[in-house]
């Protein structure tokens, strides 16, 4: 049964972690403080969760709804 949840993680590891780092790297170089490279990592990862649950949610209703 958690053989899926292996799936989630290497799903995000793949697409989400580059994506979070060049969003802190471009905040970074753009000389911005560390509270607000800080901020804007953990609004980042919380957006993204909110997002992937969203998605993998909507996907398994309408999944679900084909085959009845």
């Amino acid at each position: 049964m958690y053989y899926v949840y292996v799936f989630y993680v290497i799903w995000v590891c793949i697409s989400y972690i580059p994506r979070s780092i060049s969003y802190l790297l471009g905040a970074y170089g753009g000389g911005l403080s560390w509270e607000v490279i800080l901020i804007l990592g953990i609004s980042n990862v919380f957006a993204d969760a909110i997002a992937m649950g969203a998605g993998e949610y909507l996907s398994s209703k309408v999944h679900y709804f084909e085959l009845d």
